[in-house]
């Protein structure tokens, strides 16, 4: 599939296999054009995406988990209902039902862990988000932050729970609130702009301009290391400190599965 992508995108912008240095010349608005017609044309699919070619990046997902950078500081997190989105997108980019969810983790754990797994999220429709949550976002990017900080690095850990009717807390939520977004999607995945809402994306921009500038997101937010997990929850009403708040992390083993595709 990855090599089906890679090929309408060639053709689309009218380049060969030993064409790869010209993709520097092609403006930004030819690529997003190229982007939307492999969207039409390959269903289904993140038509831009990273991938593991053994060159720009490890050539497999092993190589870049055992890749660690200990001497970058790491603030690393995810929003609480990632995957509702995936679930209201046409296209199908990322699957979200409980078959294909299972399916995929019986395909790449060994049976017991992958039953164990399985077990630990209820046959419901919320039982269903947080296995494709933790599956696809939390999981690996808690796994991700663990292994920067055993490696030495600084660390601090976050959960984006800012939840709207409907879609809860969902995939991108988050950058409204750091961006000043506006428009109908805004007002989807953000809610109506209530004092609390102004409020909490004000401590948002000053914990990563603090980050980017300090190299530490501020006093009021915990590093992150092992056992505690310290855990920064972001709310309208105001944001708390929790260690270790999935109940679910340790079916997983520290195991992450790779997307299909």
């Amino acid at each position: 599939m990855r090599l089906q992508v890679a090929r309408r995108y060639a053709e689309e912008l009218g380049l060969g296999a030993n064409d790869g240095d010209r993709l520097w010349e092609v403006p930004p608005e030819r690529l997003l054009a190229a982007q939307q017609a492999v969207r039409q044309a390959v269903p289904g699919t993140v038509p831009a995406a990273p991938w593991f070619d053994g060159d720009v990046v490890p050539g497999s997902l092993a190589a870049a988990q055992a890749t660690v950078r200990p001497e970058i500081p790491l603030l690393a997190g995810h929003n609480r209902d990632e995957v509702t989105l995936f679930q209201l997108l046409p296209g199908n980019i990322m699957s979200t039902t409980r078959e294909a969810l299972t399916r995929r983790l019986r395909e790449a754990l060994p049976d017991e862990q992958a039953e164990s797994v399985i077990a630990a999220y209820p046959d419901s429709p919320s039982g269903t988000r947080a296995l494709g949550t933790d599956l696809n976002f939390a999981v690996p990017t808690q796994h991700f932050a663990e292994r920067h900080r055993a490696a030495g690095g600084a660390t601090w850990f976050y959960r984006f729970d800012a939840a709207v009717p409907v879609i809860g807390a969902t995939h991108a939520a988050e950058l409204p609130y750091l961006w000043d977004w506006s428009g109908p999607l805004t007002l989807i995945i953000r809610g109506r702009l209530t004092s609390g809402r102004q409020a909490l994306g004000r401590r948002i921009k000053d914990h990563w301009t603090a980050f980017v500038r300090d190299g530490a997101p501020g006093p009021d937010w915990p590093a992150f290391a092992t056992p505690e997990r310290a855990t920064t929850i972001f709310t309208p009403d105001g944001d708390r400190v929790e260690d270790d708040p999935n109940p679910r992390r340790e079916v997983w083993r520290g195991i992450d599965v790779m997307p299909r595709g």
